[in-house]
């Protein structure tokens, strides 16, 4: 509880005095919670006698102090107390008013209708944004089905558009499989907080009461929503009469209610994100940035590494933990990865991998021809994050540059999102051509790379996203393969181990079995192959493959086989 210490003598004299009434001989410590309005009370009186706590009753003569007190706070400038603290032990006495900064606990919140009993008789200019929520003041920002196919149709014909939000979130690939990582290892660790994964929804409440939920569906389309808990914007809406930001200014239909988090119907949802033909939207959502605390840390791979090892302790280890969240991105998870990162006994491997496996990131549970998260689309151009676990999000960057990073422990409650690099190169991937012919020049003259391979970006130990595809471009073209349906500008690479994975996402509402899908390896050589064959299984090989080649024993292989 957050209070404020408040005055009131003689009923905090008489409050003390009646207090230990019922109290068992010889306690410790006692304290007392008080929560009134004109037409509902609540008392929670806990009594330590040194063995255990105990709940006591509260006398009729405190009551009556009780009552007198908060009427005689009624007088200040901040109005009568919603609740009242009185701690009592050998070392003297405390009291605290609290005026509602944080959310009450459920047994001394009372109905909406009790609140608005007592603001009739105590008019207050100002309430906390969460409890005017809560009892209606303002406009709730509620979107049914039937609503959303209205305003979605009113927008086009307005020509509403949402805004693109580059950079802001990294691809949804990639988020859900963090995502996963998170949930996994906060069910291993026993907490009740955390991330959670289920059939196709991903949730999280964290300590801050703020929270949200990540609903995917079918063809390529998901929904981040959720809310902030003192949000700025909600003290605007319940308190300045500013209107509710249009978070669905532009948003297609099927961005209703059913998708959304369930702080949609108490009026304490502050942004909704969309992701659609391969980027994130958004209406009037403030940027991530201000919208993290209410996300997992899913930022980059170190920060979700780093959470994992904070949450599980000794036994964890960051590098494996490193390894799994590139696993889970490559659909590669395998329980021997999972018990590497997640270490020592007592940890609930089974339940972890239950995450893994619903999340459909297990490597041997194949999508039986359902569209998961697996294959959509990675949007290379378009600012986000892709696949590459070096590449972070410009505004976590820009945190960190400033001193803004916060602790792993405090990341792990989504309360912070800084991966604490502090670099201020442009990160890999979101490069604008001159920035990366300059980079590709710097690096293969630091190197010795040839002409070619420097033109083609590659490097001593690897190579960049977008020289994977136009490797893949120019052997596609080589060799002559049909592209009727497997067009070029659509291609999408993911990073798995030292591999890249270069491949052209199923159209919407398509199934397609053994679609071509190319294997670029540290060197510059691709492979291809299909889908039916597990990336883990097949990228195995390509890595033993390019040792033998990097040993002499494969000189006469013909690169793009």
């Amino acid at each position: 509880m957050t209070g404020e210490d408040c005055g009131s003598a003689g009923p905090t004299d008489e409050i003390v005095r009646g207090l230990p009434e019922y109290a068992p001989a010889g306690w410790h410590r006692l304290v007392a919670w008080f929560a009134v309005t004109t037409v509902s009370e609540s008392a929670v009186l806990m009594v330590d006698d040194g063995t255990q706590q105990v709940r006591c009753a509260v006398s009729e003569d405190v009551w009556d102090a009780v009552r007198r007190h908060r009427q005689e706070s009624a007088t200040s400038d901040d109005g009568p107390w919603w609740r009242l603290m009185v701690r009592l032990d050998t070392d003297g006495v405390e009291t605290a008013c609290d005026y509602g900064a944080e959310p009450f606990p459920g047994e001394q919140l009372f109905a909406p209708e009790a609140y608005l009993a007592d603001l009739e008789r105590y008019p207050r200019t100002r309430l906390p944004a969460w409890l005017a929520a809560y009892i209606g003041r303002g406009s709730r920002s509620a979107r049914t089905p039937q609503q959303a196919a209205a305003a979605a149709r009113a927008d086009s014909e307005a020509g509403v558009r949402p805004a693109v939000a580059d950079g802001e979130l990294p691809d949804l690939r990639v988020l859900w499989a963090r995502w996963a990582v998170l949930a996994a290892a906060f069910l291993a660790a026993g907490s009740e907080l955390g991330p959670r994964i289920g059939p196709s929804v991903g949730v999280f409440e964290g300590e801050s009461r703020s929270g949200s939920t990540l609903t995917v569906l079918p063809g390529d389309r998901a929904v981040l929503s959720g809310g902030v808990w003192d949000a700025p914007v909600l003290d605007a809406v319940y308190n300045a009469g500013a209107g509710m930001p249009e978070f669905f200014a532009g948003a297609p239909s099927w961005v209703a209610d059913p998708v959304l988090n369930p702080r949609i119907a108490t009026g304490m949802l502050t942004f909704c994100y969309w992701w659609q033909d391969g980027r994130w939207y958004r209406g009037e959502s403030e940027p991530m940035a201000r919208c993290a605390p209410a996300v997992p840390a899913v930022w980059t791979v170190d920060t979700v590494a780093g959470v994992v090892a904070d949450l599980l302790g000794e036994g964890a280890n960051v590098t494996a933990a490193a390894e799994l969240v590139r696993a889970a991105q490559g659909h590669s998870v395998t329980r021997a990865a999972v018990e590497r990162a997640f270490g020592h006994a007592g940890i609930d491997i089974e339940g972890a991998l239950f995450q893994f496996t619903v999340a459909g990131l297990v490597a041997d549970g194949g999508a039986g021809g359902l569209r998961l998260p697996r294959d959509i689309p990675s949007h290379g151009g378009n600012g986000s994050s892709s696949g590459d676990e070096t590449a972070g999000l410009p505004w976590v960057d820009r945190i960190a540059e400033s001193g803004g990073a916060v602790s792993v422990a405090d990341a792990r409650h989504g309360e912070g999102s800084g991966n604490g690099r502090r670099s201020g190169a442009v990160p890999k991937g979101r490069e604008d051509g001159t920035a990366r012919a300059e980079r590709v020049a710097r690096e293969g003259a630091a190197t010795g790379v040839g002409e070619t391979g420097t033109a083609l970006g590659i490097r001593g130990e690897g190579i960049s996203e977008s020289a994977a595809i136009d490797l893949v471009r120019a052997h596609i073209r080589e060799q002559g393969y049909e592209t009727t349906g497997y067009p070029l500008s659509t291609l999408r690479a993911d990073r798995v181990g030292t591999v890249w994975v270069v491949h052209s996402p199923v159209p919407a509402e398509e199934i397609a079995l053994d679609r071509a899908v190319f294997y670029v390896a540290a060197d510059g050589e691709v492979e291809r192959s299909t889908s039916s064959v597990p990336w883990s299984e097949y990228v195995a090989g390509v890595e033993q493959r390019l040792r033998r080649r990097r040993d002499g024993r494969d000189h006469g292989r013909r690169r793009g086989r």
